[in-house]
């Protein structure tokens, strides 16, 4: 029995529904428990290894590669576009940012932003449930906010950046959101089985979308089909990530600027990419 994670997000329902739902066979010998939890909390049970098989935060990857193989299919992400920063104001003597988590990707992008864009280097992070960000940057409670999921499609009357798009720019590389990972206690072979599950699932779902989408629906935040469809394609590929692939050198270049701005603790590891083969 393998734990397989997931956030209750559209576009990770899209991509398990097939494994869970067993559209797809199992390999001979084993069976996958579904676990439904935010990404923030995935990325910790990640980090202290009792997860099997999850989603994860490229952030959190940058600390647990030495223990999670890199599934190759199912990556989230963003080419020339991403989360979402809402800029009320910046104070370089202390700007107060919300953001989805400690060990998410949306946390570090924000951070390098911030440094090398406004040059603050005071920066006040407080982690907040996603979908509360957007009210405690308007209501003025903090100074900034970085949105994630749906609510980074929204328009705003106040500053605010692509932090994707800004990305691009900055290194001329997509930005390696999430990734799908499994622990490698689980076994060479294995792996390597549950990778070409997730191909297949991949393949599954965009070949039955109104089936799939109906299951999808159930998690998203928002209620017009077409804009969650909308969501789902940004960010379900059938992308293979190779070492080559820009998608990895972007999660190269990522660990690289934690370490050039300490950001910690992803300054403090060592990426070691294991892609399954």
């Amino acid at each position: 029995m393998l734990t397989l994670g997931h956030s209750p997000d559209p576009d990770d329902a899209f991509l398990t529904y097939p494994i869970i739902s067993r559209k797809i066979p199992y390999p001979p010998g084993i069976d996958i428990r579904e676990i439904v939890l935010d990404i923030e909390t995935l990325n910790k049970l990640a980090i202290v290894e009792r997860i099997d098989i999850t989603a994860a935060s490229v952030g959190a990857y940058l600390i647990v590669s030495k223990k999670y193989l890199l599934i190759p299919y199912g990556a989230s992400i963003g080419y020339d576009y991403g989360p979402k920063l809402l800029i009320r104001k910046v104070d370089r003597n202390g700007t107060v940012v919300a953001v989805p988590g400690k060990y998410t990707t949306a946390r570090i992008l924000t951070e390098i932003y911030l440094r090398e864009e406004k040059n603050i280097e005071n920066i006040k992070l407080i982690d907040v449930q996603f979908e509360k960000i957007k009210d405690l940057v308007i209501d003025g409670l903090v100074d900034c906010g970085v949105l994630i999921h749906e609510e980074q499609m929204e328009s705003f009357n106040i500053e605010n950046i692509d932090l994707g798009r800004w990305w691009k720019k900055r290194t001329g590389l997509p930005i390696p959101l999430g990734v799908d990972i499994v622990h490698e206690r689980v076994g060479t072979e294995t792996a390597r089985e549950i990778s070409e599950m997730f191909r297949k699932a991949i393949e599954y779902s965009y070949r039955n979308v109104d089936e799939v989408l109906k299951h999808a629906m159930k998690y998203s935040r928002l209620r017009d089909p077409e804009k969650v469809l909308q969501f789902i394609k940004m960010y379900v590929k059938d992308t293979k990530l190779t070492r080559e692939s820009p998608e990895v050198r972007a999660m190269i270049e990522l660990h690289r600027l934690c370490k050039r701005h300490d950001i910690r603790p992803f300054s403090e590891t060592e990426l070691d990419i294991r892609i399954i083969e």
